[in-house]
């Protein structure tokens, strides 16, 4: 009995020594098991940082005001560790936002005390309806801690109330003044402000003398101006304004703005320029351009899809505005990206232009991440304006020196366009990357067999120069596949190898109805080296969508 009782006990002590070592190596090692109430207070806090930062993504692209900006708070009602940890962390309470009559009094005064001395990103949204009218004192709470922002962003805030600001603040570094009404001057009391660390500013709908304090700093500056009223003022005093930015880096203009009377103003080596006109006059777009000096921008972008008219009538001026930038870069151009917008019935309705003045992947054109271009051009077009364009515009361009070609989205037609694509083609002898996207299948070997007419029109078809000799590398995205394609793009690839000019490799990327049977096949019998990504779901997405306002 005594030896059972021995027995037991010494099993106890062994159950309880491991015990105990489990119990330190789940102290020890912070595992996925670990309860969430004891995650340590700075790694609590910095958690609830990045998941405020996402709850604000939701901001309007223009004024930058969140719709839902309260929305975290709900993280203090989880558990008192929460809550205890959300209370201690001013940073945390560091976005105050005003949007009309949704946000109380109390929930400021709350918000402004838990944020002890932080600074401040201050938000505030009124009325649009009723921007004449006073705002509710609240307002005047918030202005009283301006001189904490770091970020100040108004929209639709009456002159009156706006007059009350006083502009001082150390430490603001971004400034956004939006109008919903007409065109108005900004307050008397910004004459007198003091930002010394502002690098971006944001005016919309209002007018400011050129020599107002405002823009010692900046190096980031936008003019927003959608209406026409005031036109001939706005411009003035926007190219007032300027004249007297000196660390001016990144500049946008979006809207109308009218014809100048001014001298011309040369504007420093911006490293980005963003220019979208919203006219219903070509000449108001172009015109307003013409009275800058261009510089040798690393980056630019001007878009005029939005104006209301025929590119037909500022095609001169397009071809001008390219001339402008390439001379002032001193560089050919070596690569160019060509792709269109279309809508619901496939009917082409914009048309951008990159120009790159370095050889780039065509797999990496599009893509503002990958390889932005020096100059994008995007414009309106029409299908019945497309053959205009590529004869007035494209093939008027200085293309000697290009070796990378990619058009995307543009219907190519072989009786209707073939004489124009032939000519812009004839412009590129260098050529040595073409990329199509989103075009027959049927029509892509008459890129490849094309042969320059001579002059003698009895000249025999093999004596005639090939259309684009040294081309390569061909890429061929978004094609529906069939298999009669086949025996056609290998006679034209064999015929190529036959004279001496194959291709290196060809590229198929998203295409439809296309197998790797097929691919071997091509690969086998050819000299040139055939791939496929293995992908018939469409890439197009990549190249549909507002890309300038990323730059």
């Amino acid at each position: 009995m005594q030896g059972h009782v021995i027995a037991r006990e010494e099993a106890r002590k062994v159950l309880q020594e491991a015990y105990a070592r489990a119990a330190i190596d789940h102290k020890i090692k912070l595992n996925t098991l670990t309860p969430i109430a004891a995650i340590p207070t700075e790694l609590l806090t910095y958690i609830f940082l990045q998941y405020v930062a996402s709850e604000l993504t939701d901001a309007d692209p223009e004024t930058r005001i969140p719709s839902h900006p309260y929305s975290f708070l709900k993280i203090t009602h989880v558990c008192h560790h929460w809550r205890e940890a959300a209370l201690k962390s001013p940073m945390l309470w560091q976005n105050v936002t005003y949007l009309d009559s949704k946000t109380s009094r109390e929930c400021v005064h709350t918000v402004l005390a838990r944020s002890m001395s932080c600074p401040l990103n201050i938000y505030i949204e009124g009325r649009a309806d009723h921007e004449s009218l006073e705002m509710p004192d609240v307002v005047e709470v918030i202005f009283q801690a301006v001189s904490r922002a770091r970020i100040l962003c108004l929209s639709s805030v009456p002159q009156s109330t706006l007059a009350s600001l006083v502009p001082r603040a150390p430490d603001l570094t971004i400034l956004c003044l939006a109008r919903t009404g007409r065109v108005d001057w900004l307050p008397d009391s910004f004459d007198y402000c003091e930002f010394p660390s502002l690098q971006e500013l944001v005016l919309d709908r209002y007018k400011v003398t050129g020599d107002n304090p405002i823009f010692k700093s900046p190096g980031l500056l936008e003019f927003s101006h959608s209406t026409s009223d005031d036109m001939e003022c706005v411009g003035d005093a926007s190219l007032s304004a300027l004249k007297r930015t000196p660390q001016l880096k990144h500049l946008r203009l979006t809207g109308v703005f009218g014809p100048i009377r001014g001298p011309h103003v040369k504007l420093p080596d911006l490293e980005y320029l963003y220019w979208e006109g919203v006219s219903s006059n070509p000449k108001f777009t172009f015109g307003w351009l013409d009275m800058l000096t261009l510089p040798a921008t690393h980056s630019a972008c001007i878009d005029v899809s939005r104006d209301v008219y025929s590119p037909e009538y500022c095609f001169s001026d397009f071809t001008s505005l390219i001339d402008t930038f390439t001379t002032r870069r001193g560089e050919p151009i070596r690569s160019v990206a060509v792709w269109g917008y279309a809508t619901d019935t496939h009917s082409l309705r914009a048309v951008n232009v990159d120009l790159y003045y370095a050889m780039t992947d065509t797999d990496s054109m599009g893509s503002l991440d990958l390889a932005p271009p020096h100059l994008r051009i995007m414009l309106s077009l029409s299908s019945q304006e497309q053959q205009t364009f590529i004869d007035e515009v494209l093939a008027s361009l200085p293309l000697t020196h290009v070796r990378s070609l990619l058009i995307f989205g543009i219907p190519y037609n072989t009786q209707t366009l073939k004489p124009a694509y032939v000519k812009l083609l004839q412009k590129m002898p260098e050529l040595h990357t073409l990329h199509l996207g989103d075009v027959s299948c049927k029509d892509l070997p008459v890129f490849l067999n094309t042969r320059i007419g001579l002059i003698a029109p009895k000249t025999p078809r093999h004596l005639r120069p090939w259309l684009i000799p040294h081309l390569r590398k061909l890429v061929i995205e978004h094609v529906k596949w069939k298999p009669a394609f086949k025996e056609s793009l290998m006679k034209a690839l064999n015929g190529r190898d036959a004279a001496g000019i194959g291709l290196e490799h060809v590229m198929f990327l998203c295409c439809s109805g296309l197998n790797q049977d097929a691919v071997v096949e091509m690969d086998d019998v050819s000299e040139t080296q055939v791939n496929w990504d293995g992908k018939q779901k469409s890439c197009i997405e990549k190249w549909t969508g507002p890309l300038a306002s990323s730059l």
